[in-house]
């Protein structure tokens, strides 16, 4: 009897009820949204950083990664390298290691010069492991005598208006400190999804690394990778039972700064999230307070007619509730379109990253939402509490009116 009555309420007044329940509405659709956002960007800036550029794991000479931003070509691996890839590829002969130099360079097409990353490595087995889309040219090391191979990511080639066949001088300073140059063709353009790929890298022969910076059979690194995340672990417990000596860094560790700065944007988000719960949940109180003052003369006759105050609470709960339900699920319907839409084409934010400091991060440009069944589930509920408990002080306050005092107006 007391949920029809409830219900019967939201409908003497629809466009109230309806803008109550926008309040709800709106609050539900942002929660979904920012949920999945925050998550997917997460999850879409890991993956890329594996898939294109640091692996699941990655083995370096001792301090070598304290000093990575250095850009120091001290820490080095020779031999170390060379028994850990021999032994690596018997104990998983399915996965991938890759021995790199990373330095830092300048590059030139004789008018313009630009610092970028270099990064040395075997073609063949470098672009098969790492997922990256050729825009242009071949990502096989050209044949041609006299002419050494370089490959641009897609950002930095259209800051040079460069295209396959073009000539580049790349300048760097060897391990020993003195300045050195060679010139490079431009084989082929890759492009990676990752700021750090596009903007900022190009790729060599690593025998040709070796030789401009003056480092002999030396590395910088090992990049281990693998089909799932979880093999990380087995290729770490592996890597320092036998190579002790040596330092790792793994994928978890990789994205702590993008973690951490997701950590930060989710508190702000948050706290605006918070500020426009309360306003729904204030919005809704008074509605509600105001629906019990048109009502005044109703209510005390049904407490005249033997309705209890704790009968007179449910009332008023259940249809904060109802109101609840239907802004929580408006919200639902609303907004999970959306962000299955946005999981399946993502948001591209490359174009934005041009000219920022932020292509220094290795994330991923083009952002692909994560929804799930909690957070859809969580911000229903989220709703329908916040519009439950919207009702308690209208509630409360008319459950302590006496019938006659209520029956007079």
């Amino acid at each position: 009897m007391i949920f029809k009555i409830a219900f019967r309420n939201l409908f003497r007044n629809v466009r109230r009820s309806l803008l109550t329940a926008g309040a709800v509405w709106i609050a539900v659709f942002i929660l979904i949204f920012t949920g999945a956002f925050l998550k997917g960007f997460e999850e879409s800036t890991v993956a890329v950083q594996i898939k294109t550029d640091t692996g699941l794991l990655r083995v370096a000479a001792r301090n070598y990664f304290s000093q990575e931003n250095e850009w120091s070509l001290d820490q080095t691996l020779k031999k170390e390298a060379e028994d850990f890839l021999q032994t690596f590829a018997e104990q998983f002969p399915r996965d991938k290691a890759d021995p790199r130099v990373t330095f830092r360079a300048d590059i030139s097409d004789g008018q313009f010069t630009t610092r970028v990353r270099g990064v040395g490595i075997n073609p063949d087995h470098f672009f098969q492991t790492f997922k990256m889309a050729l825009t242009q040219g071949s990502l096989k090391a050209s044949a041609e005598s006299g002419n050494i191979p370089l490959w641009m990511g897609a950002a930095l080639a259209k800051d040079f208006g460069a295209k396959a066949g073009d000539y580049f001088t790349l300048t760097a300073r060897t391990r020993h400190g003195s300045y050195t140059a060679n010139t490079f063709i431009l084989q082929g353009i890759v492009e990676g999804g990752n700021p750090v790929v596009d903007f900022l890298s190009v790729y060599l022969p690593l025998a040709e690394a070796q030789t401009l910076l003056d480092m002999s059979a030396e590395i910088t690194e090992i990049v281990v990778s693998g089909e799932r995340r979880k093999k990380s672990r087995a290729f770490e417990s592996w890597a320092a039972e036998h190579f002790p000596q040596l330092d790792r860094q793994n994928w978890v560790e990789e994205s702590r700064p993008i973690r951490e700065i997701n950590t930060v944007r989710r508190k702000v988000i948050r706290i605006l999230l918070g500020g426009i719960l309360l306003i729904a949940l204030s919005g809704i109180a008074n509605t509600m307070l105001m629906a019990c003052f048109e009502r005044k003369k109703e209510i005390g006759m049904m407490k005249a007619l033997g309705l209890s105050s704790s009968g007179l609470v449910s009332l008023i709960l259940i249809e904060g509730v109802l109101i609840g339900i239907l802004g929580a699920g408006l919200g639902f319907a609303t907004a999970w379109p959306v962000v299955l839409w946005l999981e399946v084409h993502g948001i591209n934010f490359g174009r934005f990253l041009e000219g920022s400091t932020s292509a220094a991060v290795s994330m991923a440009s083009q952002i692909f939402f994560f929804p799930t069944a909690w957070l859809a589930l969580r911000a229903f509920l989220t709703g329908v509490v916040v519009a439950s408990l919207a009702t308690l002080y209208p509630a409360w306050k008319f459950a302590k009116t006496h019938p006659l005092e209520a029956l007079r107006g």
